[in-house]
């Protein structure tokens, strides 16, 4: 199905200063629509993006169609096919250069410093171990941190770009019942890495159902053509 096709066309003046109008394709009716799918997490499923795919690709090889590359758009929120959509690696090293200047300069830019936090709590005398992770965006040259074993607070330096992170070890150390141990890793990410990370974060995608293709591409056309939806 040719995706806006079926949308309805509305009045719209370009110029206020005239009174001619236009008719437009209504693209606002998809917004309800999408909240409505995302709530039923049992038509799909995840899929991780290929080098070789675009939504058409994957369109085509599980719905029979590549012009049902809107479901898949539509399912994840990627309103811009252009740039919501993974990049392949072709992609992104234009990207980059077109962007930082050339490769290597991006790799030898900093982005941010990044603080992970990971505390691991044992109770004494039981068998439970839970660990509770966080990240930090830092700014800075140095930081402090303070050292739960010795009660004092301590600085830090960050590693350099493209080095390994720096891991502090704190504890264990003993409240109540609970032993506790505490690591702080720092990593210093290059504008590179920056974007290679948030590249491959969008390359896993729902993918909806193939078998249930047919009714919810049936369902938009109501929506669209009369108003009226219903959600499986």
């Amino acid at each position: 199905m040719n995706y806006f096709s079926q949308f309805p066309k509305t009045v719209y003046n370009f110029d206020s200063s005239s009174t001619s109008v236009n008719y437009v394709v209504n693209i606002l009716l998809r917004n309800a629509f999408i909240q409505g799918l995302l709530q039923n997490t049992t038509v799909y499923y995840q899929y991780a993006v290929k080098d070789t795919d675009t939504a058409e690709i994957i369109a085509d090889k599980y719905y029979g169609d590549p012009n049902r590359y809107w479901v898949i758009l539509l399912f994840n929120q990627l309103f811009d096919p252009y740039f919501d959509f993974p990049m392949n690696n072709e992609q992104f090293e234009n990207y980059i250069i077109a962007n930082y200047g050339s490769v290597q300069a991006a790799q030898q830019t900093l982005k941010q410093v990044e603080k992970t936090i990971d505390k691991t709590t044992i109770y004494i005398g039981g068998f439970t171990e839970s660990q509770n992770t966080e990240t930090f965006i830092i700014s800075g040259n140095t930081s402090q941190t303070y050292n739960y074993s010795t009660g004092q607070v301590v600085p830090v330096s960050y590693p350099a770009i493209n080095s390994p992170p720096v891991t502090y070890t704190y504890g264990p150390y003993t409240i109540g019942n609970e032993q506790i141990t505490i690591n702080e890793t720092y990593a210093s990410l290059s504008v590179y890495d920056y974007e290679f990370r948030e590249n491959e974060k969008k390359k896993i995608i729902n993918l909806l159902d193939a078998s249930y293709i047919n009714l919810v591409e049936k369902q938009f056309k109501d929506l669209i053509q009369n108003g009226s939806w219903w959600f499986i």
